[in-house]
Parts: structure tokens; C-alpha cells; sequence
């Protein structure tokens, strides 16, 4: 199976305060074609194998693309109109078992993380000594983990059904917020 999805997205925000009292146009806008692939292949009558790639895109929001916040740890954090959406790429491989009152699914999954939106230092408030921070695509990263789910028809009227799963990952960003 291949299917395609195309997602618009818009930030109207208007106009900003560039910082020297000057307005600034702040509405932006993205778009992008994400595309996945996915297989399924009949082991026998009750099992199947399937895996699968998939393409995501997270596009900026307001608060990425326009924040001016301090907070009590001595860092003001603004925006960026200048940020790309995040990308993602997963791939997916598991199997599933049905036959009568039984089912069984496991799955293993990576997703590769790129343009991340992050914040990175960019200078120091001289009034106050606070770190200035901005947000940016600053940041790669990976996603992994594994989910198994089970179900078991006891009788009419009872049901057995669990779920576990783990996610662990990475992301290269800035550690502090330090200059």
C-alpha cells in the first residue's frame, strides 16, 4: 500500500515588535507532500509479517515562532519567524497472530528526527544578566521502541486484553542554556 498526504499550515499572527518599536509582518505559512509505504505478507492462514516507511512534518507554532517569556531561571526565550518544520522518517516492522480467540501483535519501530525545533543561546539581557535564547532547527534526534499487544477471548462474557510498550531515543540539542 502507498498513500500520500498533503498538509497546509499557517501561523496568523499579524505583526511583531522587532524590538526597536518597528512592526514586522509575522503571518507564515508551510506546506509539504509526506508519502508512507507499507507491505503486508501472509505467513499462513492466522499470521501475518508487514512493515512500512513514513514521512511526518511538525510545522512551527505560535508559541515557536513568536514567545518573549522570562522565567525563573534566568533566561528570556523569544521566537523565530526564520524556523522550518521539524521531519520525520519511521520505519516500522512487527507481526500479527489471529486464530479464534486469540490475537497477538508485536512491533519495533526507528524514527529519525531532523530540522528539530529547539532553542539555542544567543546573547545576554545587559539590564538584567539574563540569557537570551531564541528558537531554531537546531536539533537531530531518533525515536525508538517496541510495542506488543495481546487478546484473549475467555468465554461470552469475559475478555483478557494487555498492551506494553517501550520508547527510548536522542536528540543533539543545546545542553544549556549558557553562552
Amino acid at each position: 500500500l502507498a498513500g500520500a498526504r498533503y498538509t497546509y499550515a499557517a501561523a496568523r499572527i499579524g505583526r511583531l515588535d522587532d524590538g526597536a518599536g518597528t512592526p514586522i509582518p509575522a503571518d507564515r505559512s508551510w506546506d509539504k507532500l509526506t508519502m508512507n509505504l507499507r507491505a503486508n505478507y501472509r505467513l499462513g492462514s492466522a499470521w501475518h509479517a508487514y512493515g512500512g516507511v513514513s514521512q511526518a512534518f511538525r510545522a512551527p507554532n505560535v508559541d515557536d515562532l513568536s514567545s518573549l517569556k522570562s522565567s525563573r531561571t534566568g533566561v528570556i526565550s523569544t521566537g523565530s519567524l526564520d524556523i522550518d518544520p521539524e521531519n520525520y522518517l519511521t520505519y516500522e516492522l512487527g507481526s500479527r497472530y489471529r486464530d479464534g480467540d486469540v490475537a497477538v501483535q508485536a512491533a519495533v519501530f526507528y524514527t529519525d528526527i531532523s530540522d528539530l525545533i529547539t532553542s539555542r543561546p544567543v546573547g545576554t539581557d545587559p539590564g538584567t544578566g539574563e540569557i537570551i535564547t531564541t528558537t531554531t532547527n537546531g536539533a537531530e534526534g531518533y525515536v525508538y521502541g517496541f510495542e506488543v499487544e495481546g487478546d484473549w477471548v475467555v468465554d461470552a462474557e469475559w475478555r483478557a486484553h494487555g498492551f506494553v510498550a517501550w520508547v527510548d531515543g536522542e536528540a543533539d540539542t543545546y545542553p544549556t542554556a549558557s553562552l
